[in-house]
């Protein structure tokens, strides 16, 4: 009984940790420092273009700061910035996360990364939701 107590809080103690190393909040944290290849290492078969285009998302995103996990997608309508792994079919199935952040020059943003696997990080997409302007 006392094993199972100990282990329960344990768990629940932890749960913020889990939830804060989602795909969506470490590709954030990767964007937020500025490795645009690193994360473009994140597809299955990252490519040069891949990298071009994370390495120009950054740009247009400025400084990210006020990254948290979210459990859903927003709702609303939104300008949606996106960098796909090179032949990515228009439907595809996938598992994804979602981050909230706040973007120097676009302002609030939700990070979405869609990946193969919920296991995993190997990236398919990575979309940026911006309010429009």
């Amino acid at each position: 009984m006392k094993k199972r107590l100990i282990f329960t809080l344990l768990l629940t103690a932890a749960m913020p940790a889990l939830a804060e190393s989602s795909c969506a909040v470490r590709a954030a944290q990767l964007l937020a420092q500025g490795k645009a290849t690193e994360l473009a290492t994140w597809f299955r078969t990252p490519s040069p273009n891949s990298a071009a285009a994370f390495s120009k998302l950054t740009t247009e995103l400025g400084a990210l700061e006020g990254i948290a996990a979210a459990t859903r997608p927003r709702s609303g309508t939104s300008v949606r910035l996106s960098v796909q792994a090179d032949g990515l079919p228009a439907s595809y199935a996938h598992s994804a996360s979602w981050a909230d952040a706040v973007s120097q020059k676009l302002g609030a943003v939700q990070i979405q990364t869609s990946v193969a696997s919920s296991q995993t990080c190997q990236l398919l997409a990575l979309y940026i939701h911006a309010s429009p302007p």
